[in-house]
């Protein structure tokens, strides 16, 4: 059994295997778990994560990132900016243990990676596995219930005082709730559930076994005075005309709710919320833990506003024929019930998009009003609206590309071309033939090819597709119809290029938050540091820098000769255009 001494500040946050755990020391064991994988065991005390260094090593763990240390089963660095662990295996398994996440554990694999943050107060774990891992990242929750997570994903466990959880991300993630049911946990729809078993007894003494689940669900409805009721299972409460609550619930979520003009704005500080209007049944907003929101209603008109206060992440709203509007910060999403399944909505204040889960496409959505029937864009409804078909991309060096989205799964090896379409689609079911007759005259078609160098190229022969890599976060590239767009990534260091080609007879736009980003029209290019999505501007010759106002400065004299080359690695994180082009 071997040792590891620990001297830590106030922020007692702990890397143990096989815990021994105090609040200013700590005493780190290595030894084998019940099953005799190496396990490590973290712990993370308010709200903050993880590592106290060896005084030896580093004075401080909260200076910046060290670099790594490196014991026999793991090597270990922290994440300066974000308090988190990044973890990578030096066993061919290693399992992690979140002290006070009963029931909770995962097995990285030998040399892959994974960033950890913990937040035990909470009952709150962030996660996101390395752009170059080789194999699934498993999660094992306490019902039951597992999770594979791939290459370059994310995700969030937060669970409550009675064992309930929920669990949401992007990318590649497949996953398999208590039921045995396989769940999509994209970031596109609600999250899975979970909890334990307990026995009921309803109304006439019969005893049922039900499954515990966190969602609290809210009824919302008017009062003369111009207040608001709140009623949940649990409890039912109001508040007066200008009046601030926080609430509490039995398993640990808290909510901060307050009228406004006409609705009602509210913060989760804790919890999965479900609101809903008592006259827009149609109509289901979810707030997550450390998001918020405002919402403003009209009961004659069965409509509702809601825009995303939240300082990061977006708002997921459930509409009618398995439909699903994604809402980012600070944009808003007007919506109203037409009947059946048909209803309006628009946009405004930055991006949503409407996903139909049923043949998993999506629809951007426009800040004039669009009509949809059965979760699909009627056209000629208003509003210049273009349907996407999603592809997901997710690679490495030397290894094959792997794609997912509303062809299904799909792999491409290196030198190799393949063509997705909706006849070569096992994944699809007879019901997306019809959906999709309404969307295109002709089957959808998406051609992909994989060089040995790692260079993709992706034709849209038929329809238009939006592409995203979920090792990167939120960008994304939309590709319309005819138009071709040549990727090329350097793992390594985080740079991606993307080209429009040559022959392209429509823009093709990258869309990246926070950045003001030119569309790239033929034979142009952009390259982005993609370590941490900030954007540095400066102007040069013919390479043109944005940041994320969109205003660019000269670094030299256009024009003649004297112009200074620019050191593009001596700026963090910066995107280069080919060819002057003005912001868009």
């Amino acid at each position: 059994m071997k040792k590891y001494r620990f001297i830590g500040p106030k922020l007692a946050v702990i890397l143990v295997f096989s815990i021994c755990l105090l609040r200013a020391n700590a005493e780190i064991t290595v030894s084998g778990a019940a099953d005799s994988l190496p396990q490590v065991v973290l712990s993370g005390l308010d709200c903050k994560t993880f590592v106290d260094y060896p005084t030896n090593i580093i004075k401080s763990a909260w200076e910046g990132d060290k670099g790594w240390v490196v014991l026999p089963e793991i090597r270990y660095k922290t994440d300066a900016a974000q308090k988190c662990l990044v973890l990578q295996a030096r066993v061919p398994q290693l399992r992690i243990v979140g002290a006070g996440f009963d029931g909770w554990n995962a097995v990285l694999e030998l040399s892959n990676v994974v960033t950890l943050c913990l937040c035990k107060p909470k009952g709150h774990l962030n996660f996101k596995t390395g752009v170059d891992n080789t194999k699934p990242f498993k999660m094992f929750f306490p019902d039951g219930a597992t999770a594979q997570v791939g290459a370059g994903s994310s995700g969030i466990f937060d669970e409550f005082k009675d064992k309930t959880y929920y669990f949401t991300g992007k990318g590649l993630i497949t996953a398999i709730n208590a039921e045995g049911k396989s769940v999509i946990v994209e970031g596109k729809q609600f999250p899975m559930e979970g909890g334990p078993l307990v026995s009921k007894v309803d109304a006439k003494g019969v005893s049922t076994t039900v499954r515990l689940l966190p969602s609290t669900v809210f009824k919302v409805n008017e009062t003369e005075n111009g207040g608001l009721t709140f009623t949940t299972a649990e409890k039912t409460f109001s508040i007066a005309k200008g009046e601030v609550k926080e609430v509490t619930f039995a398993n640990g979520s808290v909510i901060t709710v307050a009228t406004v003009s006409g609705g009602f704005q509210w913060a989760v500080d804790k919890g999965e919320f479900k609101f809903s209007v008592v006259d827009v049944p149609t109509w289901t907003g979810l707030g997550l833990t450390d998001q918020a929101g405002k919402m403003i209603w009209d009961r004659t008109t069965k409509s509702v506003d809601l825009k995303n206060l939240s300082e990061e992440g977006e708002l997921i709203v459930a509409l009618p024929a398995g439909s699903y509007a994604r809402i980012d910060p600070q944009a808003v999403l007007q919506y109203a019930a037409v009947g059946g399944t048909t209803f309006a909505t628009s946009a405004s204040g930055g991006r949503a998009t409407l996903f139909n889960s049923n043949i998993s496409l999506d629809t951007k959505l426009e800040q004039s009003n669009m009509e949809f029937k059965g979760g699909l864009a009627v056209h000629g409804s208003g509003g210049a609206s273009t349907d996407f078909l999603n592809v997901n991309l997710e690679w490495a060096s030397g290894s094959a590309l792997n794609l997912g989205g509303s062809f299904g799964k799909a792999q491409v090896d290196p030198n190799s071309d393949k063509v997705l379409s909706k006849a070569a689609s096992s994944s699809l079911s007879g019901t997306l033939d019809s959906f999709l007759d309404e969307i295109v005259e002709l089957d959808p078609s998406l051609k992909v090819s994989y060089g040995d160098n790692g260079q993709i190229i992706l034709r849209a022969n038929v329809g238009s597709y939006h592409i995203s890599i979920p090792s990167l976060d939120h960008l994304s590239i939309d590709v319309n119809q005819g138009d071709s767009v040549m990727l090329s990534m350097d793992h390594g260091s985080g740079i991606l290029v993307a080209t429009a080609l040559g022959d392209n007879q429509d823009s093709i736009k990258v869309v990246v938050p926070n950045a003001n980003l030119p569309v790239l029209n033929s034979s142009q290019s952009v390259t982005l540091n993609t370590r941490n999505g900030k954007v540095v501007s400066a102007s040069s010759g013919t390479t043109v820098f944005f940041d994320n106002a969109g205003a660019g400065f000269q670094l030299s004299s256009s024009g003649g000769n004297s112009a200074t080359p620019i050191d593009t690695s001596k700026i963090d994180n910066s995107l280069i255009i080919q060819q002057p082009v003005s912001p868009q």
